[in-house]
């Protein structure tokens, strides 16, 4: 799992991550927002949960 920072072509962060070959972005206006999705994102994947392509931000 993986937060991209922000950038003038991408104005949000950017949690990035795979499910099974492919990989999925999600963006975030706020760093928190973006860190408590990558840490439940990265505790699946501890976990060993398949269901890592649904995400919320919440």
């Amino acid at each position: 799992v993986r937060i991209y920072d922000r950038s003038d072509a991408h104005p949000y962060y950017r949690v990035a991550h795979y499910v099974g070959a492919k990989r999925r972005m999600k963006p975030f206006a706020h760093l928190v927002d973006a860190q408590r999705q990558a840490r439940q994102i990265a505790d699946q994947i501890s976990a060993g949960e398949g269901n890592l392509g649904v995400m919320s931000s919440t």
